[in-house]
């Protein structure tokens, strides 16, 4: 709905609107919205404009030692590559991600990066590397207290048993 609305569009005009040069941001600023803006045109198939901002997000945030912001960059990039069917890429990315969270206590950024190898497992049928991920986003999800997360988590889970004919 949000593509047929045209607010992605929309948020993709806000954005730029405040990236230099006609914006002035902080450094970190800078890096969080160029993330988005990548996100955003990875979402409406954009995959060339969206490579652009991503590597511009993730230079920028290294430059300052933003290893937060790019392990939420690196995240983002990995779904894009997931949702393309670039396994590999995908892979590397949320790695990549995990590295740069390092000892942050995010449970759930980690509980996002561990669902979304889950779906990369379940997509490439390494079912039991898709059940541990699951499992192991579900709990990161409870310690978040992110019910959305959850239910999204259960559902991906009982479809990973129902493709595997575990009924019950």
């Amino acid at each position: 709905d949000m593509m047929q609305w045209g607010a992605w569009n929309t948020l993709i005009g806000l954005y730029t609107a405040m990236l230099p040069p006609f914006g002035q941001l902080q450094r970190a600023d800078e890096g969080l919205i160029s993330s988005h803006v990548g996100m955003l045109y990875g979402r409406i198939g954009e995959h060339q404009q969206s490579k652009i901002y991503i590597e511009k997000a993730l230079q920028l945030q290294h430059q300052i030692g933003d290893h937060y912001g790019e392990a939420v960059t690196l995240t983002n990039q990995g779904e894009l590559y997931r949702v393309r069917g670039n396994y590999q890429q995908a892979q590397k990315s949320f790695e990549a991600a995990l590295t740069q969270l390092g000892s942050y206590e995010d449970n759930a950024l980690r509980s996002v990066i561990a669902h979304n190898l889950g779906l990369l497992a379940q997509q490439q049928r390494n079912y039991t590397q898709a059940y541990n991920h699951y499992t192991k986003a579900l709990h990161l999800a409870y310690l978040s207290q992110r019910s959305a997360c959850i239910g999204m988590i259960m559902t991906n889970l009982g479809m990973l048993l129902y493709e595997q004919r575990h009924f019950q």
